[in-house]
């Protein structure tokens, strides 16, 4: 697991207890380059779209994947991962780089505004890429999406990637909007989808900030005094 934004504290002989700062675990995430990982991904994509009714069993591969049919991105995804303790994938996205031959998926969408459209298809190849195919694990939390979001920020720092595009329902757009109303901008009318209608969305990456990713995960620390008897500190407790 990696550990955002820890401050170590030593207490001092007769202080009272107190709340300290906020403690963040993040799952560790990354760009997934191994076969058996991006297979991982895909399959966990085609287990959530069949279980939320995007698709039905029908279309799915001996692998338990997605056929080419439904799912024609896969040469052109790179896949991202979010791993548990265990090092069990649990949650994953893929970007679709403008530098795929066919226009993105988003940017087909009826109700996306025009001129915006037309901004993003002049954009240099790999300089637009759409987030796409998200899907966790129904039982793990918010912080897997989360850390997956600071993969591809870093991602799109690292390979000069200027904006993402997305297309996500209600749900979806109130998860995001959790870590910032103001980044994912809805830039058109719903648009009908095969469950619930989507919302085409786009972020600015150069308006990303590190604290977003954490913001509201939090786990309070108590710290306690000095154990004067043995000259040690007491374990923190979580709460």
């Amino acid at each position: 697991m990696r550990y955002e934004g820890i401050v170590v504290v030593t207490a001092i002989e007769g202080q009272d207890l107190r709340w300290e700062t906020d403690l963040v675990v993040l799952p560790d995430s990354r760009l997934l380059t191994h076969e058996a990982d991006i297979l991982a991904a895909r399959r966990l994509q085609a287990n959530e779209y069949v279980r939320v009714g995007y698709v039905s069993e029908s279309v799915l591969t001996d692998e338990g994947t997605l056929d080419s049919a439904t799912d024609p991105w896969v040469s052109y995804s790179s896949y991202f991962g979010a791993f548990d303790g265990q090092g069990i994938l649990r949650a994953t996205c893929r970007l679709i780089s403008n530098a795929a031959p066919k226009r993105l998926p988003t940017l087909g969408l009826p109700t996306f505004d025009v001129a915006l459209r037309a901004q993003f298809e002049g954009y240099s190849p790999g300089a637009l890429a759409e987030i796409a195919a998200l899907a966790r694990h129904p039982r793990v939390g918010p912080e897997f999406p989360r850390a997956l979001f600071r993969s591809l920020w870093l991602f799109a720092v690292e390979r000069g990637v200027a904006a993402y595009v997305l297309s996500v329902d209600v749900l979806v757009l109130r998860t995001l909007r959790a870590m910032s109303h103001e980044l994912f901008r809805v830039v058109g009318p719903q648009a009908p989808a095969p469950v619930r209608p989507v919302f085409p969305v786009w972020v600015d990456v150069a308006e990303i900030r590190q604290e977003i990713f954490t913001r509201g995960l939090g786990i309070r620390q108590i710290v306690l005094p000095v154990d004067t008897t043995e000259g040690a500190v007491l374990p923190a407790s979580r709460g």
